[in-house]
């Protein structure tokens, strides 16, 4: 068994069932994957409305019951404990992936288990139907586009503005998010899995992502690695809404208080993990070695070859790739080098840094208002 898909979920039966339809139609082999669903205490009848998917799907399911320790740590850890696979792949339930899922992982995990493989989100603007899926027509009709900036993942801003190269990408770990994340087995074991200890909303999965870097896991991102995000509501990846934002803060005291020296390099790491960075568009300088790229389907020595073009001319290599396919993406977090380090922007999966930027103030200006 190479993936493990877990899922916890509470409460959330109509989104789970589309989420396990869009697993059935992954182009991947059956007896490569399994899906553990986790119902942490559903009382909307989750486990019997999704019994028809033991016979589309390798599913299995674990009920935990409702109590004070509930939790989505919790619930993740029943789940990839119980784990057969390799690798395993953490989803949310109201996340609808796409048939080359698990094909973009091998791209990341083909001969390597050192790695924790981000993906992004992109927000459905509308409700989805189970039919789009079997049609195929929601793939069509949600994906990324950089004009389309409402329904973009806040991370596109991070990746476009510093690099979509996790290898040089200050604080990586800051962008790990459960809802869309794979890590190898082996190293959920050595770390002992999500902190239990994290019961509201929001950071259990980045301080499990600063634990594996510590360990010394490669954070890596796979800009392809995309999943649509269903009924999205209000955006708190954007600006935290106030009905998380007491249990949010909690967490951020546990987290800083486990690990103080995690982001002591900022002046201020509350408001790093409340309201993130100012960014603004990358500008090369003198030293930048600037390159673009055009092809597809480029060997691992053309970044073996741009880095030896680096190494003691310039402080980093900036690389524009253009190409839609050319697994640069791959190559460059493979063979990165500290003295010369790329920072990779895929251009068909980059946004303006600027328009993005002001389209979150405006949303974190309407949230302060309705406080």
């Amino acid at each position: 068994m190479k993936y493990s898909v877990v899922i916890p979920t509470y409460n959330n039966r109509d989104n789970l069932i589309n989420s396990l339809e869009a697993l059935v139609r992954l182009d991947y082999p059956g007896h490569c994957f399994e899906v553990i669903v986790v119902d942490d205490g559903s009382s909307d009848g989750l486990i019997a409305a999704i019994a028809g998917f033991r016979h589309r799907l390798g599913l299995r399911t674990v009920r935990l019951e409702r109590d004070d320790h509930s939790c989505r740590s919790r619930a993740r850890n029943h789940g990839w404990k119980i784990a057969l696979g390799k690798y395993v792949v953490f989803i949310d339930s109201d996340m609808i992936v796409k048939p080359d899922y698990l094909k973009q992982l091998d791209r990341y995990f083909a001969g390597a288990d050192d790695c924790m493989v981000i993906g992004t989100r992109i927000h459905s603007p509308a409700r989805v139907h189970v039919r789009s899926i079997a049609d195929g027509s929601l793939f069509e009709t949600v994906r990324f586009a950089a004009d389309a900036i409402p329904s973009l993942d806040y991370r596109y801003l991070a990746f476009s503005a510093q690099s979509f190269n996790g290898r040089a990408l200050p604080d990586a770990w800051l962008h790990a998010y459960s809802c869309n994340l794979a890590i190898p087995k082996r190293w959920l074991s050595a770390s002992a899995g999500f902190d239990e200890n994290i019961v509201d909303w929001g950071l259990e999965d980045v301080e499990l992502a600063y634990r594996l870097y510590k360990l010394g896991i490669h954070i890596e991102i796979n800009p392809y690695l995309e999943a649509i995000h269903q009924n999205p509501g209000h955006r708190d990846d954007v600006a935290i809404g106030q009905a998380r934002l007491e249990g949010y803060l909690g967490n951020i005291h546990y987290f800083l208080s486990r690990h103080p020296g995690a982001l002591a390099h900022h002046a201020d790491p509350v408001d790093v993990l409340v309201e993130g960075h100012r960014y603004r568009e990358l500008v090369p300088g003198a030293t930048d070695l600037c390159v673009d790229n055009f092809e597809d389907d480029c060997p691992a020595e053309l970044a073996l070859d741009l880095i030896r073009m680096g190494e003691g001319r310039h402080d980093r290599i900036i690389l524009f790739d253009y190409a839609s396919a050319s697994n640069l993406d791959v190559h460059v977090q493979k063979l990165h080098s500290p003295a010369c380090p790329i920072l990779y922007f895929p251009m068909t999966r980059k946004v303006d840094v600027a328009a993005m930027m002001h389209y979150i103030s405006a949303m974190r200006a309407k949230t302060a208002a309705l406080a």
